[in-house]
């Protein structure tokens, strides 16, 4: 017989799992600059490069921050244990979809300095500030917690959602 996951075991987990995936990134960045040679006899890239691969996390960051109110309210009425997995369920979803929009620049970082002769820079330029993104925008606070509990509560229900953390 198995039990049911109770919300604080499924928020521990979700936890870990953010680490994991914010400290991902992290890895792929020290790889890149073995793959690429190191640091030593590359140049920076140009200013515009620089402006340019800012500019895709700062965006990134916007789009993921604006992502973050798109969650569905619980509706009136909804019993206490649908409406916790629900909102549970709804969080977790957008926080993938949040993820995959901060990675983005990182990857064009990437891609980039495998196309350009400026070394591992380009993925550096990119890769430094979207690790300080991910762990911003994704890292479960409790006022992003709070937050995320307004949102799904705004259509009149209760959602229970901070409950679990």
């Amino acid at each position: 017989m198995t039990v049911p996951p109770t919300p604080a075991s499924r928020a521990a987990t979700l936890r870990t799992l953010i680490m994991a995936l914010i400290s991902a990134p992290l890895f792929i960045l020290v790889a890149i600059v073995f793959v690429l040679g190191g640091l030593a006899d590359a140049t920076l890239p140009p200013l515009w490069m620089i402006v340019g691969l800012l500019l895709l996390v700062a965006g990134a960051f916007g789009i993921a921050r604006t992502m973050e109110g798109q969650l569905t309210p619980v509706p009136l009425g909804t019993d206490r244990e649908q409406a916790m997995s629900q909102s549970f369920q709804a969080f977790q979803a957008n926080l993938f979809l949040r993820l995959a929009i901060l990675e983005a620049p990182l990857f064009i970082g990437i891609v980039v300095s495998f196309v350009v002769d400026h070394g591992p820079w380009p993925a550096l330029i990119a890769g430094v500030p979207t690790l300080l993104a991910l762990a911003v925008a994704l890292w479960p606070t409790p006022s992003a917690i709070s937050r995320a509990e307004q949102r799904f509560d705004r259509a009149g229900g209760r959602s229970y959602f901070s409950e679990g953390w």
